[in-house]
């Protein structure tokens, strides 16, 4: 197999700690128990090609973006798409997922779903294991590309891949394998009657009253196509209410634009929402609210040139994705604080 081989196995045995189911009563404990270390022996090289420095590295990034090469494309999205989906139904084999490099260097990624990795953990819990879920595509920006140390795993290698492949980690019971998730939750019920409550809140704010008058004094709705959120966060967390609520609201937002245009034009829009969070009652409620869930990096495909993009606060390099895959719309995010200059009003 020629290329690069990225082995994501299991990380090496530690000293462990040992944390109470009762720790999961309180959520500021839970991102230090569950968020695991750096747990992968990442990627082990059986192949380069060249020597390289990393000013040879950056070079060729310049010439390859400047002269139009796209860091991101929906081709690239929809094969790796296809190729984790592929293997997912069978646990505990190992799967090979190929990607191919901007410089055209093909990269293997080996991995194993449902792999028990307790032994190997920093942190366990009584009655529980810990083993590897389904990997997760990781994005990086022409930035980060650049900063690509030679000295990390994978070395220079690493900086010509835009997308990446990160295996991650969850808690099932030992004894009937069902998924533990790290935080106290409302139950499907309680998370539907609490969306309600504050959606209704929302709509009494200023922000509200300012996108509604935004969709009226434009035309752009004319050619909306779909809504697509991306990063909105999970709504079934028991504590935090300051999060719930700006989950909340970014929902909201979907809803409200496909809403306005519904009764202004009479046209239905399909809403898309895409977060690595979402839990299965998460999934549950934004479907009955008509907002179809979609893995990563499945509502990428479905952003087109008539699409409203909602991004408040993703953690992946949204603008350069956007830019590389489609012209949409409307973009909904946040403006770096350089470029804000407070509106002018006039009478």
């Amino acid at each position: 197999m020629d290329g690069i081989l990225r082995d994501l196995s299991p990380f090496d045995e530690d000293e462990a700690i040992e944390l109470q189911l009762s720790e999961l009563s309180d959520d500021d404990a839970v991102p230090r128990a569950v968020t695991p270390p750096p747990t992968l022996q990442q990627f082990h090289v059986f192949l380069e090609t060249a020597e390289e420095t990393a000013e040879d590295t950056v070079s060729i990034l310049l010439r390859l973006y400047n002269g139009g090469t796209p860091l991101f494309t929906k081709e690239a999205f929809r094969d790796a798409a296809d190729q984790l989906d592929r293997y997912l139904e069978d646990a505990n084999s190992e799967h090979t997922v190929s990607l191919v490099g901007l410089d055209g260097t093909p990269v293997h990624f080996c991995f194993r779903v449902g792999q028990d990795v307790s032994k190997g953990s920093k942190l366990f819990w009584p009655g529980c294991k810990i083993v590897t879920a389904k990997p997760r595509l990781d994005y990086r920006g022409l930035f980060q590309l650049m900063s690509t140390d030679s000295s990390e795993p994978g070395g220079l290698g690493r900086a010509y891949l835009p997308i990446d492949i990160v295996q991650e980690t969850e808690i099932r019971d030992v004894k009937t394998g069902e998924l533990i998730v790290p935080w106290l939750m409302l139950n499907h019920d309680e998370v539907r009657e609490r969306f309600y409550r504050d959606l209704a809140f929302w709509k009494r704010t200023v922000p509200f009253s300012h996108l509604r008058w935004l969709l009226g004094s434009t035309g752009i709705i004319h050619n909306i196509k779909n809504v697509v959120a991306f990063g909105c966060g999970t709504i079934t967390r028991l504590k935090d209410q300051e999060m719930h609520q700006r989950s909340t609201s970014q929902h909201a937002l979907m809803l409200e634009v496909r809403d306005y245009i519904k009764k202004t034009l009479g046209v239905e829009v399909q809403c898309f929402a895409q977060d690595p969070a979402y839990t299965s009652i998460d999934k549950q409620v934004l479907g009955e609210l008509g907002i179809t869930v979609l893995d990563d990096p499945r509502a990428w495909l479905q952003v087109e040139n008539g699409s409203v993009v909602i991004a408040i606060e993703p953690t992946i390099p949204t603008t350069e994705i956007i830019a590389d895959i489609a012209k949409p719309g409307v973009i909904m995010m946040p403006v770096p604080p350089e470029e804000y200059s407070p509106p002018v009003w006039k009478t």
